[in-house]
């Protein structure tokens, strides 16, 4: 398989939360939805529990957070980037903090940021970290003019 650079402005984005379902993730990877997708961001994956890795297979990469082998916790958020996304055009950012895995895709001209979060729904400190971090540790995403972030 050849990789390769996409302009930023072609990237396609997959969002989904699998509920840990180990069906719907298969289901997932599987499916002509998955093809089509440069990035699969996912909240809740199905994981295994005797490794503490989610399933995938050959297409893609999987991002998990920084720290997660540092922490015993099970993860909540994966990145999967698609394996024909050449790696000189995107890098994984690190980010101190459970729940958030940060991608940034480089094109010609501009830089794409990606925060794939899990947002536990019994309170906000994921939010509240992130906004502590990036604003202590702005440079990190490199913003200027004709950047994007989502």
């Amino acid at each position: 398989m050849n990789s390769m650079a996409l302009p930023i402005h072609q990237l396609c984005i997959w969002q989904q939360n699998l509920n840990k379902s180990t069906v719907v993730q298969h289901s997932l990877l599987n499916s002509s939805i998955a093809n089509q997708q440069d990035i699969i961001v996912i909240q809740e994956p199905a994981i295994d529990h005797c490794i503490g890795l989610t399933k995938a297979n050959s297409h893609w990469r999987v991002l998990y957070l920084t720290h997660n082998f540092t922490i015993d916790a099970t993860p909540r958020a994966v990145t999967l980037v698609n394996a024909k996304l050449s790696t000189n055009n995107w890098e994984q950012i690190p980010f101190p903090f459970r729940d958030v895995i940060i991608v940034q895709f480089h094109g010609a001209h501009d830089t794409c940021t990606l925060f794939n979060v899990y947002n536990d729904g019994m309170h906000n400190r994921t939010l509240e970290e992130m906004g502590w971090d990036l604003t202590v540790n702005i440079e990190k995403v490199h913003l200027s003019q004709g950047d994007h972030m989502f």
